[in-house]
């Protein structure tokens, strides 16, 4: 049985709904570490990957887009 956390006022427990607010609960910490983590690398592709949301900010501003990308290279192929 784990310590879980409650998400909407923070007191800890171990049922799955919260006493005190009948809030949801969720394990508080991060995962073990394992050597034989299967999704670690995905998780460090996740992180050191550029933003992709709208707007992107300065770093998808510094990538350019994809889309400007194509348009050079077939222009250059012509």
């Amino acid at each position: 049985m784990a310590l879980l956390r409650c998400r909407a006022c923070g007191r800890y427990t171990l049922s799955p709904t919260c006493p005190a607010c009948g809030g949801p609960t969720a394990r508080p910490g991060p995962a073990r570490y394992s050597p034989e983590d299967r999704y670690g690398r995905y998780r460090r592709a996740l992180k050191h990957a550029p933003a992709r949301a709208s707007g992107g900010g300065a770093a998808a501003e510094a990538a350019g887009t994809g889309q400007e990308q194509e348009q050079e290279h077939e222009e250059g192929a012509q």
